[in-house]
């Protein structure tokens, strides 16, 4: 097989998107913390119900966009304050390894160092660790065609331990 040819950046809004995909259901926990204490709080309150009763879960529900929103925040603060994010890089894809190459030098990694990946028809995240990954896009790539074989590749190579 030949090598598949990749290179590009990464955004903000990629790496936002690979933050909601790593997160997955996860990221609901956030916002249903405060939700099950206000759902808690009005169960147990009993009439007459007056504005100083209601103030509290009113206040708890404004936290779950709060919190939302500070999520994302969190996320563009550590993209701006990761200049290795944003720079260009190239790299290539075939059945042994995955080759990167960017201004801090080049890298082939195995197969076999990858834990895991996440592959949909927009993103493809590559763990090295529980919280380390490589994203990729089909951007990325020359030709839809070699970012389905890519796809493909890292679907077949990259086995899930567990």
């Amino acid at each position: 097989m030949n090598p598949i040819p990749y290179s590009g950046k990464i955004t903000f809004q990629v790496f936002a998107r690979s933050q909601m995909l790593h997160w997955g259901w996860k990221k609901y926990l956030i916002a249903l913390v405060p939700f099950l204490i206000v759902v808690s709080y009005l169960l147990n309150l009993k009439p007459p119900f007056t504005v100083e009763s209601l103030l509290p879960p009113f206040a708890g529900f404004l936290v779950i966009p709060f919190v939302l929103f500070t999520t994302r925040s969190t996320w563009k603060k550590v993209y701006n304050n990761t200049p290795s994010l944003q720079h260009e890089f190239t790299g290539e894809i075939d059945t042994s390894s995955l080759k990167t190459t960017s201004i801090h030098g080049a890298v082939t990694l195995p197969w076999s160092e990858f834990i895991k990946a996440t592959v949909t028809k927009d993103l493809v995240l590559i763990y090295q660790g529980p919280i380390q990954f490589h994203i990729l896009t089909p951007e990325m790539f020359a030709t839809p065609e070699g970012w389905r074989s890519a796809c493909d590749v890292i679907s077949q190579c990259v086995r899930k331990r567990s």
